[in-house]
């Protein structure tokens, strides 16, 4: 699969509500700060799990998909 730029997502659905889940902090950083309004969930699970981008919180974490699904029924 060939990875998607953040330019590309604006494009296609800036004008949604845009809900981004990823394993990768700094992904969701950079995605953040390139479009307001997003929502940023991190999955806190795997190789990635211990990294931390200075300045950056994430809306919220999960640990697992168990708990990603809940979470999106209340999002």
């Amino acid at each position: 699969m060939t990875p998607i730029a953040i330019s590309e997502i604006i494009e296609l659905y800036g004008n949604s509500q845009i809900i981004l889940i990823d394993d990768k902090l700094q992904n969701l950083a950079d995605f953040k700060k390139s479009k307001d309004g997003v929502t940023t969930v991190w999955i806190k699970d795997g190789p990635y799990n211990n990294d931390l981008v200075p300045g950056f919180s994430p809306d919220y974490a999960v640990n697992n998909l168990t708990e990603l699904t809940e979470l999106i029924k209340r999002i």
